[in-house]
């Protein structure tokens, strides 16, 4: 929209330009504004129609930037004459005006990460909370790298897209070579007028039109061939339908260059452009489709870069034809681009013997291929969607509640920790709350919880079948098991002597609760012991409920888990009569694991390439090493005021760097990391006692459905986690690095976590013998030199509401004060105050000195009793 905007106003411009600088500068802000709408609307069809029938819709896109051309010398030669060139301008002016505004009222916004941005600004608005899509912040910069380096890596660095381009685009710019040569023709030599001469460019015009109803007969051709299997056609298959214009084009062009001259009655080279202005069509259809299903899933940048060379060829060749024309004669002036289309005959021929064996040699279009056949086993093994049945807490999701409706472990999912994520959930309930009602109310939302996610209601155990040892697979927990939400009353209990209001008014601090009175489970599972996804515990304080949750991080993640408990909370209010409506789950959260089971095959997956994770000797108990279990370890929660995160972030940015730095933003987590790692090594590892010089890797847990290319839901069942590892000797940590240079480092690894990256690491996974050994870096030593960060800021869990029996929403999200991971450091949801909590878990011993570390104490201030 932004582009057809300017674009209008760039022509509407030049219509009024009143000198040659200004019609030059406005006509070439016009063609790169206008270039966007050549570029897109390929990419948009590869998006939205199946193979069988693209061809089709292709095909007609293809028609309007060849009819264009060739009807607007037509057009543009008798409006010179009778009204003057300006109107020529404000006629394009008037069409682009129409267009875009057909676009503004009658197209809608489609792309999810606007969609995504848009709720979040009304839900702001409505609520007076800070809300932030979950993909705003992963996707913007890494997006736009993406779109500007992968068009020109997919031309150079992949034969396909650079050969069948350059075909295409000598065709296209022997098209703009007529508007030089057709003028020099018919008007220099012929004499004829402007308008006359414009009529020229019928024969053209005709040839395309010739082309339509083979179009029509292609596309039912190739439906007919994909009807008989349920496989996936060659793109190969795409490349006969040019076979015969390949061969037109030369014998067009050279039928012109040899009866263009005086003597030659002026219709012969006029019907010349048919079998030109066919062949054009007729070879640049099949190769579209060819390249569109070689690289489906990158083919908008694919068909970027083969946009952005023909325009290149498009804008050089008319530059060339006046003297070409002068020095070689029309003769063989115009032979030059007949043997240039000569010599292009055999790409076709080429690609349709050896094209299946060249992609797989061609990585981007071997990734594609290896996704478009997941999807194709994905389809034919779903099956139609089902809806649970279940009381009043009915929700609509297309799982199925049976055994074969639990999935197969995802590759990430293989070396997924197999310990819990403890949630602290407080609610405010008043004085009068009836324990036994809250408690049905959990229970029947729960229960909704385990009809529509068969994963929350599983347990992991070995999988003996698997090739790899160390995999778990899920499968249904036996009725009697386990008790899913266990209720404790503790409101006269001595071992919980405070109430809800003396929690809210101390800011709820973490050293008030005891994971071993609050929760299920502990963090790490004893041996032998079962793994249960998901359990509760509904802890009942004075005005107040203390709700745990463990959730085995194997199932899901942050992402996943916020999931769950919208579907829990909505379970709630269905049980107080208090939401109408179901719950209605996409089934692309499913579906889309398909994307997750195995690499593409194109990567070599090496370890030396990944320093974020370590494959170990020995297989650890627990699986982690001995002291990052220790259970003498405590947590802490800081809070960062909205003012205090803006200085932060301003303090942090890369113009403050003293190193240098090829990073131009980053995010407030970013910020936040990078002062969270300092200041945990300060108490750590101060200099004054510090031995010799090693290094502190800050293992970064990150989501990788939104780093994913075809892109795959956000909420997406299952544990996506990849690991960044940004890492600095901790001397030069101390001496050398101010907060901007580490949180330039921290943004440049996390960086680098694009789609190739993550099938890098499924492969790397894939290949080894033992799952168990591979664990995150920092997992070696974070009770010493590492660190571990988690984020949850942008799942917004205080804005779920539970029903009124449950104050509607949550009043604080927590984990217990004892038992974390040490050296972890979690940052917490983004609060309704647009301030930030963190948890840092660390040595019982040093909690003092980090309570008043100094580069914290700036920042943040910490929720203590």
């Amino acid at each position: 929209m932004a582009s057809s905007t300017a674009l209008t106003a760039t022509l509407a411009g030049t219509a009024g330009a009143h000198n040659i600088e200004t019609l030059l500068i406005l006509r070439f802000l016009a063609g790169s504004l206008g270039s966007a709408p050549m570029a897109v609307p390929a990419g948009v069809i590869a998006d939205l129609f199946p193979p069988a029938s693209r061809g089709l819709a292709l095909g007609l896109f293809v028609v309007g930037p060849f009819l264009g051309p060739s009807l607007g010398p037509i057009v543009g030669g008798f409006m010179v004459e009778r009204a003057g060139w300006r109107w020529v301008q404000g006629l394009l002016a008037i069409i682009a005006c129409v267009q875009w505004l057909a676009v503004l009222i009658f197209l809608p916004e489609t792309y999810p990460s606007v969609l995504l941005r848009r709720r979040a600004q009304r839900l702001s608005k409505l609520t007076g909370c800070v809300y932030r899509s979950a993909m705003e912040e992963s996707q913007s910069r890494p997006s736009l790298t993406v779109a500007l380096s992968r068009p020109w890596v997919l031309l150079f660095r992949e034969a396909i897209v650079l050969l069948i381009s350059i075909y295409m685009s000598i065709i296209y710019g022997t098209l703009y070579m007529f508007f030089a040569a057709y003028p020099i023709i018919f008007q220099k030599v012929r004499g004829w007028s402007e308008g006359l001469g414009g009529l020229s460019f019928l024969g053209i015009m005709i040839g395309i039109l010739l082309s339509i109803p083979n179009m029509f007969i292609s596309h039912y051709r190739y439906q007919k061939k994909a009807s008989k299997g349920p496989k996936r056609l060659a793109p190969e298959m795409r490349l006969p339908d040019c076979f015969i214009a390949t061969i037109a084009l030369p014998v067009g062009i050279f039928w012109f260059a040899w009866t263009n001259s005086p003597s030659v009655h002026w219709v012969v080279p006029i019907v010349a452009g048919v079998p030109f202005g066919y062949g054009c069509i007729m070879v640049f259809l099949p190769c579209f489709n060819y390249l569109v299903d070689s690289y489906t899933i990158f083919a908008a940048s694919l068909l970027a870069a083969n946009s952005a060379l023909r325009s290149v060829f498009g804008a050089a060749f008319p530059l060339f034809t006046g003297v070409m024309y002068e020095n070689l004669g029309i003769h063989w002036a115009a032979s030059v681009p007949a043997f240039m289309a000569l010599a292009c005959v055999p790409i076709p021929y080429l690609f349709y013997i050896y094209g299946a064996r060249i992609r797989k040699r061609c990585h981007y279009a071997a990734e594609a291929d290896a996704f478009m056949e997941r999807l194709l086993e994905a389809s034919q093994a779903s099956t139609a969607p089902k809806k649970s049945d279940f009381s009043d807490s009915e929700v609509n999701s297309t799982s199925p509640h049976s055994e074969e409706s639990i999935p197969q472990l995802t590759t990430l999912e293989r070396i997924g920790l197999k310990v819990w994520v403890r949630y602290i959930f407080v609610f405010d309930l008043g004085d009068d709350y009836d324990i036994e009602e809250v408690s049905t109310i959990l229970r029947a939302g729960y229960s909704a919880l385990q009809q529509n996610i068969s994963l929350s209601d599983c347990e992991a155990v070995p999988d003996p079948s698997w090739r790899q040892n160390g995999v778990s697979k899920l499968q249904r927990l036996k009725e009697g098991g386990f008790e899913p939400v266990v209720v404790k009353d503790l409101r006269e209990s001595s071992d919980f002597p405070w109430s809800y209001n003396h929690l809210k008014k101390k800011s709820f601090p973490v050293a008030a609760f005891d994971a071993n009175l609050l929760c299920r489970q502990g963090v790490f599972p004893a041996p032998g012991a079962r793994l249960p996804t998901s359990l509760a515990q509904a802890n009942f304080i004075r005005g107040g409920l203390v709700l745990n949750w463990c959730a085995l991080h194997l199932a899901g993640d942050g992402a996943s888990f916020h999931l769950w408990m919208k579907i829990w909370a909505d379970g709630c209010r269905r049980a107080q009569n208090e939401s109408s409506q179901p719950l209605d789950l996409d089934p692309a959260i499913w579906n889309d694991r398909e994307a997750l089971m195995k690499p593409s095959g194109c990567n070599k997956g090496r370890l030396e390439d990944h320093a974020e994770y370590t494959l170990l000797d020995t297989i650890p108990t627990g699986g982690l090493p001995a002291k990052a279990t220790d259970p003498n370890q405590r947590s802490q929660v800081f809070y960062f005021s909205p003012e205090s995160l803006r200085a932060l972030k301003e303090e942090a940015s890369p113009i403050n760097c003293t190193q240098g730095s090829d990073q131009k933003w980053i995010s407030t987590n970013d910020a936040v990391s990078a002062l969270l790692w300092r200041s945990v090594q300060a108490i750590r590892n101060p200099l004054e006692t510090l031995k010799g010089d090693p290094v502190s890797v800050l293992s970064i847990s990150m989501d990788g459905r939104g780093r994913m290319e075809p892109k795959i839901h956000p909420e997406t069942l299952g544990c996506c986690l990849l690991w960044s590892a940004p890492s600095v000797p901790i001397r030069k940590m101390h001496e050398v690095l101010n907060l901007a240079d580490l949180a330039s480092i921290v943004r440049k690894e996390i960086s680098r976590a694009d789609n190739e990256y993550i099938d890098d690491v499924m492969t790397l996974i894939d290949n080894l013998d033992d799952t168990r050994r591979l664990i995150p870096t920092a997992g070696l030593d974070s009770a010493g030199v590492h660190c571990t960060q988690s984020s949850r800021a942008s799942y917004p869990l205080y804005s779920l509401d539970w029903g009124s029996k449950l104050g509607h929403n949550m009043t604080s999200v927590r984990m217990p004060g004892n038992g974390p991971l040490n050296g972890i450091q979690i940052i917490l949801p983004m609060l309704p105050d647009g301030g930030m909590e963190v948890l840092i878990g660390s040595d019982t011993s040093l909690l003092d000195k980090l309570l008043n570390e100094p580069h914290l104490k700036r920042f943040a201030v910490a929720r203590s009793l």
